[in-house]
């Protein structure tokens, strides 16, 4: 988007001039049709993700410099993991924690460090061999062998490798793909089956384009073990056709094209332009007047809220391909405040039968403890009236005598 825009000539073409507002046309087209489309689904006003309360641990910010003053990173943590209590995948005991493009391990380690509960075991999954000095996977294998204490998120210096001691079982680091990722095939010592066939939780932060989509389509293939997602997205302009987890929203619910797609995908890397100065707006607004014609050139105000634009139907579509495959709950949250990261938008799924029928035992449990001190209370008052009818006929024996 930031370059010069080409298109391919039809055969016999050789020597023909090429328009040279050509693609900024095909630009201004999909910009007018994006607008058009946020207005048709209401999310010009409102935006297409609701807003998470974050959980600072009784720390609360006060504006952007105090955001700011935090470690992005552990902002971030704190984010997802609010986003995913609010909606009920808070961590439990049976749970598998499984964090694809995994790197470090950093994002586990965040969310096992805010959990109330841990978990049966954490997978991270990374395509690349990572440096064991590097990792969090010590710190890791420490909370899941001990429980307490639960040491800092901040890198130390030096991490050493897990030791035999500490059950590395617990933990385990897969070197591979997401799209060969096989849930069935884990095992942890800690793990039953008999928990529950939906006892996964999949997690990522900022696993780039067409990493989520792939992550997806895994979660989409073993749906029936995976309890819910929490996809942190970003780089959607590395997504790709091909690979895209909404196609059939994309071209049926709202009339795009592959080609529309791929363009979008190019663009949306202007969500993350940087404000500029007034003069270097200045300078671009004269130079963009001298190069391009008014009616096909975008302001640079344009070009940003073009790119979040078309990142946010990038996210829509994943969200109703989620839909379609057995997660009706599937939505868009704002985890962090964009002086954090600009690429704050979380896609969360869960199955929602499973927290229905949890929450069906629940109320049967309540229904049933309610009735049982109903019963106790009533015993209670029989035998208070038994013993005050056994009273009053002593003194009545009493005063006869």
């Amino acid at each position: 988007p930031g370059g010069g825009w080409t298109t391919t000539r039809p055969p016999g073409s050789a020597g023909v001039a090429r328009d040279p507002f050509d693609g900024m046309r095909q630009v201004r087209d999909l910009y007018d049709r994006v607008l058009q489309l946020h207005r048709d689904l209401g999310l010009v006003e409102s935006g297409p993700v609701a807003e998470v309360e974050v959980d600072r641990d009784g720390c609360e910010a006060q504006g952007a410099a105090e955001v700011q003053s935090l470690d992005k990173h552990v902002a971030q943590h704190q984010g997802l993991h609010s986003a995913m209590r609010a909606v009920g995948l808070e961590l439990r005991s049976s749970d598998v924690l499984v964090e694809v493009g995994a790197g470090r391990g950093r994002l586990a380690l965040g969310l096992l460090q805010r959990s109330s509960a841990l978990p049966a075991g954490v997978v991270l999954v990374e395509r690349d061999k990572a440096r064991p000095r590097n990792t969090a996977d010590a710190a890791i294998a420490d909370l899941l062998a001990d429980h307490f204490p639960r040491p800092s998120e901040k890198r130390p210096r030096r991490v050493e490798a897990p030791s035999p001691s500490t059950s590395p079982a617990l933990l385990q680091r897969l070197e591979l793909d997401v799209r060969h990722l096989d849930l069935g095939g884990v095992s942890m010592p800690g793990y039953s089956p008999s928990a529950g066939p939906s006892s996964f939780v999949v997690v990522c932060k900022h696993l780039c384009g067409v990493g989520a989509d792939l992550a997806i389509h895994m979660v989409q293939r073993q749906k029936h073990l995976v309890r819910g997602l929490c996809f942190a997205t970003c780089c959607h302009h590395h997504c790709q056709w091909e690979d895209y987890a909404g196609k059939t929203w994309w071209t049926e619910s709202i009339g795009m094209a592959p080609a529309d797609f791929a363009l979008a995908a190019k663009c949306s890397s202007w969500a993350s332009l940087r404000p500029e100065p007034a003069k270097d707006r200045d300078l671009a607004s004269t130079r963009d007047s001298k190069a391009l014609p008014s009616a096909i050139a975008l302001q640079y105000a344009e070009r940003r809220f073009f790119g979040r634009a078309c990142k946010s139907l990038i996210d829509l579509g994943r969200v109703n391909g989620l839909r379609m495959s057995g997660f009706p709950s599937a939505c868009l949250q704002r985890y962090c405040e964009s002086g954090v990261t600009v690429e704050n938008t979380a896609l969360l799924a869960w199955q929602q039968q499973q927290q229905e029928q949890e929450h069906q035992e629940e109320q049967e449990l309540a229904q049933e403890l309610g009735e049982q001190e109903h019963q106790e209370n009533q015993e209670l008052a029989q035998e208070e009236e038994e013993q005050e009818l056994e009273e009053q006929q002593q003194q009545q024996q009493q005063q006869e005598e």
